[in-house]
């Protein structure tokens, strides 16, 4: 039974990702319970390149990954080849190869809010949670974003720069958290000092 063993390590993230794969491949029912920040999920990485596209002004590398992130998955296989001819420098560059990207044409000052409804839009109008859903973590990232987000919009009224609204969306992204693998059950992995008082029939000590 699952419930009788017991995997132990004193340092979980450092064997968690690892140990995730390998359970997934052998079809194995394993738990883990620690949290990982936002900024380590698909939907954290592929945000951090949205606001470095957007900080720098649309370069072609940091835009061609944003668009081909799994989680956009913008560019047909003709928008891909025409950008590789021309390799396109900024937003009109993009706007004249044939890819509209007037959504992520952020001016310089906006209320707060008005910068997360954008932020919203972005994720809503390109089917972010739709693609997301292959995968259980990143929607439970997606929607712990969202209730972030809302957060993060008060004081409604208040003006924000453009790299000031980067910086706060950089920071909620290494500072909000989920756990490293939703879901129950399954053989659990600990560190030593969570499991004191416990008692396992079997327990296996990982880097030991």
């Amino acid at each position: 039974s699952a419930s009788d063993i017991l995997l132990v390590t004193r340092d979980e993230q450092l064997y968690g990702e690892t140990l995730i794969d390998v359970a997934w491949e052998y079809n194995l029912p394993v738990q883990v319970s620690y949290e990982i920040p936002l900024e380590q999920t698909r939907l954290g990485g592929w945000l951090k390149l949205l606001l470095e596209v957007i900080r720098d002004n649309f370069p072609f590398e940091a835009t061609a990954k944003l668009l081909s992130h799994p989680l956009a998955k913008y560019m047909s296989a003709e928008m891909w080849s025409s950008a590789r001819e021309v390799h396109p420098q900024g937003l009109t560059a993009w706007q004249e190869s044939g890819i509209d990207l007037s959504l992520l044409d952020f001016n310089d000052s906006h209320h707060r809010n008005v910068w997360i409804n954008r932020l919203l839009d972005i994720l809503a109008r390109w089917d972010v949670l739709e693609k997301a859903k292959s995968w259980a973590r990143e929607i439970v990232a997606y929607y712990r974003l969202q209730s972030g987000l809302r957060e993060l919009s008060k004081p409604e009224r208040q003006k924000l720069s453009k790299q000031a609204f980067i910086n706060e969306i950089n920071e909620i992204l290494a500072l909000l958290t989920i756990p490293a693998q939703p879901g129950r059950g399954g053989i659990e992995l600990h560190c030593p000092t969570s499991i004191l008082g416990t008692n396992y029939a079997y327990v296996f000590v990982l880097g030991c």
